[in-house]
């Protein structure tokens, strides 16, 4: 179930009802809904908690990003396909309340690398989000990696988005899930704690996106104020009879182009 705002709670159909129009929104092609669709269908079926989280880290990771002035289209296959290596883990494990301790969370652990060796062929790209989206965390995993299939470049670009991607999986897991693993339920700002704690590196670039409003995914996003919080990409604003629009920077000889406009 998809918390919305304090304490409103929305069914499992609205939640998959709301990643068909984050497909839209981020311009996710009919032949990649249908792969993730497929994916999460079988993940959906292996474990409902499972499941819900990865749609929810699909909409946080979106809405994220679109804070950020970046692509959303990444965080939104990576978000829902992250966890799918978790049907790979036995339910014992993947299902335990209580008593979690090492032994299991050596097990779990694995997770990430069958996420990366189901999606890496199909998707490799979001298999390389997957495979670091717990690097960057105070413990670590996994510790030895695959080869890349990715060149320099794209691959410096996963890394990023699997940075967000943790930012967006700790949170979620902070504020949904009361058991021996995460311990009790969080606030929103309790959670923000926990999130400076366990990346104090990234102490400035968490608090900024909480500003922003970034990890509350029941709120509806405002492109107008992503875009005004992203000075490298706004070239100017112009408010001419009542109207007001924003300029895209020039980039590699391109002409300006107009991002919105608010009548």
């Amino acid at each position: 179930m998809l918390k919305k705002g304090r304490g409103r709670v929305i069914p499992m159909d609205e939640l998959a009802k709301r990643l068909e129009v984050t497909f839209i929104d981020a311009d996710v092609k009919e032949k990649d809904r249908t792969s993730i669709r497929k994916f999460i269908s079988t993940l959906k079926k292996k474990d409902i908690e499972t499941y819900e989280h990865s749609v929810r880290i699909a909409l946080i990771g979106a809405r994220m990003a679109r804070v950020l002035g970046i692509d959303p289209k990444p965080m939104v296959f990576a978000g829902t396909l992250h966890d799918i290596g978790k049907t790979m883990i036995p339910d014992s494990v993947l299902k335990k309340k209580v008593a979690y301790g090492p032994e299991d969370r050596k097990v779990m652990s694995k997770h990430v690398e069958y996420s990366h060796s189901i999606l890496k062929e199909i998707h490799p790209f979001s298999a390389e989000v997957a495979l670091y989206h717990h690097f960057f965390q105070k413990n670590p995993y996994p510790t030895t990696f695959p080869r890349s299939l990715l060149g320099k470049s794209p691959k410096q670009q996963a890394r990023f988005y699997a940075l967000l991607l943790s930012f967006a999986d700790h949170y979620d897991a902070a504020t949904t899930r009361t058991n021996s693993k995460r311990g009790q339920r969080l606030s929103p700002a309790g959670a923000r704690k926990n999130l400076v704690k366990e990346f104090p590196q990234f102490r400035k670039m968490i608090m900024s996106l909480y500003d922003r409003d970034a990890f509350n995914e029941a709120m509806p996003f405002h492109p107008m104020k992503s875009i005004l919080l992203n000075p490298r990409v706004v070239m100017r604003i112009r408010n001419k009879r009542g109207k007001l629009a924003v300029y895209a920077k020039p980039k590699f000889g391109l002409a300006r182009r107009k991002l919105i406009q608010i009548k």
